[in-house]
């Protein structure tokens, strides 16, 4: 990684910038009505007030939503793009949700990145997390203040594994279990008392750094495959007992994603992107199944015959049930498509229509070297590394496209 000194060179004029464009006079015609005019014109012109705001934020949920390529993982989208969810609260689901905060708006003083994710769990109607919060959350905070820190956190039911600052990456992967027992009522005036667990290997893994074009860099790459099964003696009535099986995949999620801040200080200029460079889900693979086997002699003799007959055994001599606790339909997406959005900013509007002209000239040479230094560092990277850098090459073509139509 690069040297990030020059951010905090330019931090103190970035934060006492103001977003409005100075007030301009009127200009002396010198008998020149026509002259007059367009020089009015230059000096009254106004930045254009739509520009897109530098406080940005990438919902993974929503993004899935919005994507028509991923037509088949739009039901998996809770209301109001709050998560993802796999599975039935009654039987056994899995949560979650990635989302990157970046925000460079100058007059605020943020220029920061913030990214997050959490995976809740149930199992039966029970939260695994209960009143602890996510069963699992990791978070990473990056601030252009101070580019080679970043503040972490790892945290399992409200419990922090690792927090503190951290100098260029923190990388952590742990197994976990959360054991679980709950009744559960499959058939009327039968009660099943279940036990078992939810659990798997999880992972973060967050990278702070410099690009080649000097835009500071948090890569944010989670990973969780959480799978659940019911592993004890389940208890149907004082006589009868039960035993499960069946393991099941909740969800195996890998996600790649990444967000940039950048500044052209001598032209009062910020940039960024954010978004999701790769990503694959694997969810709902695999069945629970509750099963008993003992034999039935003697049972009606004392006075079970009713519900022997309602749990559906007839006239066998040899209890044998089978129920099918949690068995749906399997999905598999093994290729999230690249996400990404570009944002950008002049935090000192230029004053008059020759400084935009003149600026946005400047910008644009200079996101033409940006774009020349990235593509030969993209040359020397690996296939998977190499789509981050792709994904920020897109977002300076669009940056640079849009800086060229500003002063029209």
């Amino acid at each position: 990684m690069k040297n990030f000194a020059w951010s905090c060179a330019v931090i103190a004029l970035v934060s006492a910038c103001k977003q409005h464009p100075e007030k301009s006079g009127g200009a002396k015609n010198n008998g020149d009505p026509a002259g007059a005019s367009a020089d009015a014109a230059a000096l009254n012109w106004a930045a254009p007030m739509d520009e897109q705001s530098s406080h940005q934020l990438f919902n993974l949920a929503q993004s899935i939503k919005e994507n028509v390529k991923l037509e088949k993982l739009h039901q998996y989208v809770a209301a109001g793009n709050a998560y993802m969810f796999f599975g039935d609260k009654k039987t056994l689901r899995a949560e979650s949700n990635l989302t990157i905060d970046s925000n460079a708006d100058a007059e605020d003083g943020g220029k920061t990145i913030d990214a997050a994710y959490f995976l809740d769990g149930y199992a039966l109607g029970k939260n695994l997390g209960e009143d602890k919060g996510h069963i699992l959350d990791f978070g990473a905070t990056a601030t252009v203040a101070s580019p080679s820190k970043m503040e972490a956190h790892i945290r399992v039911l409200g419990d922090d594994k690792y927090k503190g600052d951290a100098t260029g990456l923190v990388e952590h992967t742990f197994m976990r279990d959360f054991p679980f027992e709950v009744p559960y009522y499959p058939i009327p005036a039968v009660t099943l008392v279940v036990s078992g667990k939810v659990g798997g290997e999880m992972g973060l893994r967050a990278e702070l750094g410099v690009r080649q074009d000097n835009a500071m860099q948090l890569m944010f790459l989670p990973r969780v495959s959480l799978n659940a099964g019911v592993t004890g003696e389940i208890k149907l009535i004082e006589i009868l007992k039960a035993q499960a099986e069946g393991l099941m995949k909740l969800v195996e999620m890998n996600l790649r994603s990444s967000a940039s801040l950048g500044l052209i200080a001598a032209s009062n200029y910020l940039y960024g992107n954010i978004g999701i460079d790769s990503g694959s889900i694997t969810a709902l693979d695999g069945a629970v199944k509750l099963k008993a086997s003992a034999g039935l002699a003697g049972l009606d003799r004392l006075g079970f015959g009713k519900l022997i007959a309602k749990l559906g055994f007839g006239d066998s001599t040899d209890l044998d049930w089978s129920y099918t606790l949690f068995d749906p339909k399997g999905l598999i997406v093994k290729d999230i498509p690249v996400y990404s959005k570009a944002f950008m900013k002049f935090y000192k509007k230029p004053a008059n229509r020759a400084e935009c002209v003149s600026k946005t000239k400047d910008v644009s040479a200079q996101l033409a070297k940006h774009i020349a230094s990235l593509k030969l560092f993209a040359s020397t990277q690996s296939e998977a590394d190499r789509k981050i850098t792709d994904s920020a090459l897109g977002s300076l073509g669009e940056i640079e496209t849009r800086v060229g139509d500003y002063c029209k």
